[in-house]
Formats: C-alpha cells, structure tokens, sequence
C-alpha cells in the first residue's frame, strides 16, 4: 500500500468523520479536504482545484441567482391566494397546499421551501380554523419529497459533477439530465398520493406542544419589490433559461450552463437582484461542497482506493451482485441513517462508496449515487434528519411519536416504489 493511498485513505476518513460530526459547515470540511490532499503531495495544485472552473458551479450559482429573482415576484403568493379558500375542504387545502410547495420546490432547496410555506400554511389554518398539527407535517413532508426531482433549479446541473465524480474514480459517467427526476418521480408521486389522501389518518390530530399562529409574514408574499414591467422581465428570464437549459442537455449545440449564467447577467444588469442578495444567493455552500468533494473522488481513483473501498462493500454485501438488492442496500441504508443525522452528510459520505463498490462489482455506479441521493433525501421522521423537518417541527408542536408516525407511511411508500422501479429504469 503506497504512502498516498494511505494518507488518502485517511483524509477520507477524516472527511467523513466531519460530516457525520455536524460541528463544522460541509463547505467547510470539503475545503479542507482538498487542502489537505493538496498540502500532502497527493494531487496537484490543478487536480485539487479544477472543481472550481466546472461547468457544473457555474450552472449552479446562475440557476439559485435566476430563481432568487423569479422569488421576488408576486406570482406564487397569486397562485396560493387563488387556490385556497376559507370555506374549502380539507382535501382541498391538502391538494392546494400540496400544489404551492410543489411549486417552491421546483426553484429552491427543502429548507427554503418550508420557510416560505410556514406562514402560508399558518394563515390558512387560521382562515379554515384548523389546528397547525394537521397541516404543517405533511406540506413539510412534501417539501422534502419534491425538492430537486424536477431538474430546473440550482442543482439542474448535478448530473455532470456525478459523472466527473465516477469518471475521476475510474468509472464510467452514464447519468443525463433527467436522471435524478426518472429515478425519483414515480416514488415522489406515489408517496405524495400517500399523503393527500390518507394523511387525515395517519397524520397527528391532536395538538401537544403549544405553537404561535405567526402570520405577519404572509402580508409580505401578497406584494412583489418589483415592478410590473420588471416581473414581466423575470418571467419571461426565467422561462427562457428553463427552455434553453434543457434544449441545450437534449441537443448538445452549446454548454448547458450557458443560458442560466445568461440568466444571472441579466438579473444583476436590470437590478432585479442587489449585488449582496447575489452574493446571499448564488449557493456558495454547495460551490464550495462540490469543489471540495471533487479532488477526493480524484485522489481515490488515482491512489487505487477506489478498488479498496469497492471490495470491502462487496465483501458487507456478502458478494451479492443483484441489482435490486444493491440499490436496496444502499437506499435503505441512507434512508434510515438519514433520520438520525444530516441528510447532506449522509449523503457525502455514502456516494464514493456507492461509486466504488459500483465500479468493483460491475453495477452502474450513476444509479447507485442516485439511490444514495434519493435515499438520503427521504428525511421525513424526525427533526434531527433536516432542517426543512425540524421546521415542520417546531411549527406543527409535535412530539416524537407524532412525527414519526405521522411520517411513516409516505417514506414506506417511497422506499418501496424507488428499490422496485429504479434498476429498472436507471439500471
């Protein structure tokens, strides 16, 4: 064993180890990870580095800007005002509620989601007089579930750094655009179904914890910052970046990253965006969490450690190569592990083992990083798995028990539609 397959073995772990700690911000311990492997000898200044200048953060940084402009418009207070009414059942409010943070989450993270749904769902329980418990746990639930299915926001270009991953590890990059949204959509609808029609029985009816019916912000999401004109512009902004941005992953005629950074210029010159809410929202802790990753899927593959961590997985899974139940694994491990620590550092942890073992074992590593993405995302059951859950939470005034079982059936639905359908179509 060379001197730095072992120091990069135990930068590894040492990355790991600061994941899964949760003292330190991921951009954080993914910096320094590449420091390190920079700082030992065991890559280049360029190796370590070349992270920085791809495509891929330069999508990512365009497409948060352009959606922090499309935020600024009235068009989804006018959407929610226009759906929900106080004399509606609660099927409707369910579905209406549903619609609106499926909305949110085509453009925005989780987290982002249930901040900008709490104050919606706060007013409509105080316009239909219902208890925040019944409500807040399952628009919190579909926050999670939709977030980054749909391949239009910040992380539309994830694709390519999974590819460059799996490629720098010895592998072969086989994911495209719609990737992640064939791998996730039918076990996001069907979990989804799950929770408009049979949430009045599962979901708490009875409210616990004391929780302040806040709505002072909702009278902020009636009225735009812009002009008339001006919204006009971002709509019509933003439409064309979605439509170039898949145009251009479908034909190949221009890089993919084009039309969004098109798209951000075009914010920051029209003064939609002030330069510190581009700086506030062009993602820098995902730039910097991608950029740090990169060099340590680089140095595994260039050290031989992708052929040791692939083994030692194959030897866990008992030289079981089935398709359906590597992905199982893998997607099942993440999704329990995920309730009880940071979904991001799940994550981040599980996908160079998901690239090597697929890359030793001969499974297509690409889904195996999809079912560690998928399952990872699936924090639904308590509130230490996210934040966008921890809000719900706090909001919703639950116990434990109540969140959990409250949870429960979506993420069962979830995890048997995506371990069934998966292999099949991703495989």
């Amino acid at each position: 064993m060379s001197t730095e397959l072992i120091i990069t073995l135990v930068i590894f772990v040492l990355t790991m180890a600061g994941f899964a700690c949760n003292k330190f911000s991921f951009g954080t311990v993914a910096i320094f990870t590449a420091v390190a492997l920079q700082a030992t000898g065991v890559l280049t200044g360029e190796e370590t580095w070349a992270g920085l200048s791809n495509s891929t953060v330069i999508m990512m940084a365009g497409m948060f800007i352009v959606g922090a402009g499309l935020a600024k418009t009235s068009l989804l207070s006018k959407i929610s005002r226009s759906m929900i009414k106080p004399d509606s059942s609660d099927r409707k409010i369910i579905i209406g509620l549903g619609i609106m943070t499926f909305i949110f989450g085509l453009f925005v993270n989780a987290t982002a989601t249930a901040t900008f749904m709490m104050p919606i769902v706060y007013q409509v329980c105080k316009d239909c007089r219902k208890e925040p418990v019944r409500l807040v746990q399952p628009v919190a639930a579909l926050a999670m579930i939709w977030a980054g299915v749909i391949p239009l926001g910040g992380n539309a270009g994830g694709y390519i750094g999974f590819n460059t991953m799996i490629e720098n590890m010895g592998g072969t990059g086989e994911l495209h655009y719609f990737s992640t949204m064939l791998s996730r959509l039918l076990p996001s609808i069907a979990a989804s179904l799950v929770i408009v029609f049979f949430y009045d029985r599962y979901t708490a009816k009875k409210q616990i914890n004391p929780v302040e019916m806040d709505v002072e912000n909702i009278a902020a999401k009636k009225t735009s910052s812009l002009t008339p004109e001006k919204e006009k512009f971002v709509f019509i902004v933003f439409a064309l970046v979605v439509i170039g941005t898949v145009v251009g992953a479908l034909s190949g005629l221009y890089e993919i990253y084009i039309p969004s950074l098109i798209g951000a210029l075009l914010m920051s010159a029209t003064k939609v965006l002030t330069p510190r809410e581009i700086h506030t929202n062009c993602g820098l802790t995902t730039i910097f969490l991608f950029a740090g990753m990169l060099p340590l899927s680089t140095a595994l593959g260039k050290t031989g450690g992708t052929e040791i961590l692939g083994n030692a997985i194959t030897t866990i899974l008992g030289g079981n190569t089935n398709v359906f139940f590597v992905c199982g694994v893998y997607f099942i491990l993440t999704a329990i592990l995920t309730q009880f620590m940071s979904n991001s550092a799940v994550g981040n942890i599980f996908k160079p083992l998901a690239i090597a073992s697929g890359i030793t074992i001969g499974i297509n590593p690409g889904m195996l990083m999809l079912a560690v993405q998928a399952g990872s995302s699936l924090a639904l059951l308590t509130p230490m798995s996210s934040a966008s859950q921890a809000i719900g939470f706090e909001k919703g005034g639950y116990t434990m028990k109540q969140y959990f079982l409250g949870g429960i059936l979506p993420w069962i639905t979830y995890t048997i539609v995506f371990c069934a359908t998966t292999p099949l179509i991703i495989g």
